[in-house]
Parts: structure tokens; C-alpha cells; sequence
């Protein structure tokens, strides 16, 4: 399974994801931050940063009306991008994100926030507006 991190991620929050994967063994995630037009919703989880105050941003709507499973960071409105408490809801949710995907066989949206915040749908609408 290829993880996809999004560049809006800093550096230092791809290499502690990378770093993370990598002690993996036997390895069954390869993080890969160059996107690819050969990636298929069903080998490629994306990872986003949502930066939208009210609802999904069309990046995010697009991942997922295309077949892939989005995990998206939702910044706090108002706030700068915060590399450290991303890094934190990320690994405090780490393991519960892959349970979440391997239970369904429906696409998911996980949304993650600041601190505690995690919720996962398989239950999708897509305005008529979508491509």
C-alpha cells in the first residue's frame, strides 16, 4: 500500500511519518510524496492538509470522488499551519487510521484535527458540481 503525503506537509512531518513507516517490518507501506497519474484508489491512501473553514476543500473532494481513502489534517480556522500539533494528531491516531481502512471496503474520508479530534465516514456525498 503507497502512502501518498501531500507536500503541503513540512519536511519534518514526512520524515517523522517516513521514519515511522520504515521501522515497518515486513514493510507494507511505502511513503511516497511525488504524486503519480499510475496511482489507483485501491493501492494509495492520501494524506491532505484541509485548509477550508466550512467543508472539504475541492482537492480533498477530488481525491476521494476519484476511489482513494483521504486522511486529511483540518487546520483550525484562523490558525497557522502548526508542523508539531499536526505531527502529534497524527500519531496519536496512526494505528486507528489503518484499522479504520482495512475494516471497510468502502472508500473513507478521516478527518483529523487538533488534539483528540478523529472522525471516519465511508458515507460520502459529492455535490452535483463534482466532475
Amino acid at each position: 500500500m503507497r502512502l501518498f503525503i501531500d507536500r503541503n506537509y513540512t519536511p519534518p512531518v514526512i520524515k517523522l511519518l517516513t521514519a515511522l513507516q520504515n521501522l515497518q517490518y515486513p514493510k507494507v507501506h511505502e511513503v511516497v510524496t511525488e504524486w503519480s497519474d499510475d496511482f489507483k484508489g485501491a493501492d494509495t491512501i492520501v494524506f491532505l492538509i484541509d485548509t477550508n473553514k466550512v467543508g472539504l476543500n475541492i482537492l480533498t473532494t477530488n481525491h476521494l470522488a476519484d476511489g482513494y481513502n483521504v486522511v486529511a489534517f483540518k487546520k483550525p480556522a484562523g490558525d497557522a499551519f502548526d508542523p508539531y500539533t499536526c505531527s502529534l494528531s497524527m500519531l496519536s491516531h496512526w494505528r486507528k487510521i489503518f484499522e479504520d481502512l482495512s475494516e471497510s471496503t468502502k472508500k473513507k474520508l478521516i478527518l483529523i484535527g487538533k488534539g483528540k479530534s478523529y472522525k471516519a465516514t465511508d458515507n460520502i456525498f459529492f455535490p452535483q458540481t463534482h466532475k
